[in-house]
């Protein structure tokens, strides 16, 4: 777990993550896939951990995200403000929240290839 001073640092951080694994997995016998999964707000901190809804959001998100993939809150894409990377929109069923929730995923593949042009 990690926390940011910004919503923008979080998913840069997020997708750079992504990216390095994506570098390491190429031509290693034992590649690595991680799964990512972020919201903002104010977490509750006890003892130096942390807790609170948007930490448990952010285990949910992250639970349910796929291999290699980057799930964030609607919160994070109301709050990034470039919504050109968040795709696949849905609401999910996540242990601990009553209603659906909607997620969006991180397109950082996508980045990483337009990076690459």
């Amino acid at each position: 777990m990690a926390t940011f001073a910004s919503t923008t640092a979080a998913v840069d951080c997020a997708m750079t993550i992504q990216k390095e694994f994506r570098r390491y997995n190429t031509g290693n016998p034992e590649p690595m896939h991680i799964r990512i999964g972020l919201d903002c707000g104010e977490p509750v901190e006890d003892s130096n951990d942390l807790f609170g809804r948007t930490v448990q959001l952010a285990a949910r998100l992250c639970a349910a995200a796929s291999m290699d993939h980057i799930l964030v809150s609607e919160s994070i894409f109301r709050e990034y403000g470039s919504s050109s990377i968040f795709v696949n929109a849905a609401r999910r069923r996540l242990k601990g929240f009553a209603k659906p929730v909607l997620a969006f995923q991180c397109d950082w593949a996508a980045s990483v290839d337009r990076e690459a042009s």
